[in-house]
């Protein structure tokens, strides 16, 4: 009896490593988020050609530009709408992405007061997302002039990301709903064939099936295509032992229902500072292969946050690990 225990064991650890060691993607492309700094305003076409190859070796086919404008400053130029301080980052992303199969979505404005305005009054929440999406479809419409013949541009991301605590109770829930079905109507309005996506996160204040029923109610029926939720992995809130049970309530909320369920693995690790200034390094390996093969066992989508700043081999002995993990074996 011993002898057999003992034997079953060994089965069930070979099988446990031979999973371990499957292929990260299953088939599966990967994508990234990428965010725009004035330091981007320097990169060349050649530079962004580079980048953009190390990306399509480790599988990445798409592309989620955080935003393409935060004042004072637009990372695209347009006469439509012009801003302080325009820089052609756009322009030379997508020059060096000729030839090449990405899907780009392009996010729309930045705002750093979101989180401060959010959690005023109704009235003001309310006046406050009226502003953004008459801000944002402005945007769009400039975006539209210089690049709507981009075939790689393929949808809008909404950077208001939407948390587990902001719109629970008294009602709060429906202000995001509206917010949500105003900004899709618009941009569909004046662009119908691309699609629309939005990210949210949780932390481990909330229940899992509180946060997948809650998260269900604010985005059902809004028009939104895809949400991208964030694995919180990056502060490790929630702690990733209970990751599981989040994205298995989730799928048990959702039951294959639009809007389309994403993954969002971050490949960093906040640091502490003294000065309480977020900073982070690149994810240990063996952490990122176990937070991607999680994601894919629940989820049709996975994106990194993000390739350029914690898996690019260029950054040094962490990030050139990270980047291996990324590599079809």
């Amino acid at each position: 009896m011993k002898t057999f225990i003992r034997c079953r064991r060994s089965i069930l650890a070979v099988l446990a490593a031979l999973f371990f060691a499957a292929p990260l993607m299953a088939g599966e492309p990967l994508g990234t988020f990428i965010q725009f700094s004035r330091a981007s305003a320097d990169k060349s076409v050649e530079q962004w050609r580079a980048d953009l190859e190390q990306m399509s070796k480790a599988g990445i086919r798409r592309i989620i530009v955080q935003w393409v404008a935060e004042d004072p400053v637009a990372y695209f130029k347009s006469d439509l709408f012009p801003y302080a301080e325009p820089y052609a980052v756009l322009e030379r992303m997508f020059e060096a992405m000729k030839g090449m199969s990405f899907e780009v979505y392009l996010g729309l404005v930045h705002d750093p007061g979101y989180w401060t305005a959010i959690s005023g009054r109704d009235i003001t929440v309310r006046d406050y997302f009226l502003l953004r999406t008459a801000r944002n479809l402005k945007v769009q419409a400039a975006l539209l002039d210089t690049f709507g013949s981009q075939d790689s541009w393929k949808g809008y991301y909404i950077p208001d990301e939407i948390d587990d605590k902001s719109w629970r109770g008294d009602g709060r829930g429906g202000l995001v709903r509206e917010y949500l079905r105003a900004m899709t109507a618009g941009l569909r309005k004046a662009d119908p064939r691309r699609k629309v996506a939005v990210s949210a996160f949780f932390r481990a204040r909330t229940a899992p099936d509180v946060h997948a029923r809650t998260l269900r109610g604010l985005v059902a029926d809004t028009g939104v295509d895809q949400v991208l939720v964030q694995d919180g992995c990056g502060e490790s809130d929630p702690p990733f032992r209970y990751l599981g049970d989040y994205y298995a309530a989730l799928q048990e909320g959702w039951k294959g229902a639009a809007p389309q369920l994403e993954c969002v693995v971050e490949a960093f690790r906040r640091v502490p500072t003294t000065n309480g200034v977020f900073a982070a390094e690149p994810v240990p390996a063996s952490d990122l292969r176990s937070q991607i093969q999680l994601a894919n066992r629940h989820f049709s989508g996975v994106l990194l946050f993000s390739f350029l700043d914690y898996t690019d081999p260029d950054l040094g002995t962490r990030g050139a690990e990270a980047y291996k993990v990324l590599l079809k074996p």
